[in-house]
């Protein structure tokens, strides 16, 4: 029985498998950011995964704002009050 790619790996490839006729879901990664994230894949080891990654990135941009890096600004206000609403 075939072992399934799942998580990071997975991910990688199938987006480097053939073009998709239908506007495809997700996450669009440029060859570069691909190049990099496999990167990543290979000095983590096998535990490292897609799930892992997006929950640091969510993780570090949440610090990042904290820190004052990230300015809130009247547009991002606008977003959120409008989510807040429905």
């Amino acid at each position: 029985m075939a072992r399934k790619n799942t998580g990071l790996a997975g991910a990688l490839q199938g987006a480097k498998k053939a073009k998709q006729k239908t506007k495809p879901k997700g996450i669009y990664l440029s060859v570069d950011e691909r190049d990099e994230l496999e990167n990543i894949l290979d000095n983590f080891g096998a535990d490292w995964n897609l799930h892992k990654l997006i929950k640091f990135a969510i993780s570090q941009f949440i610090d990042d704002y904290k820190s004052g890096r990230f300015k809130e600004t009247e547009k991002t206000k606008t977003i959120t009050e409008l989510k807040a609403k429905k």
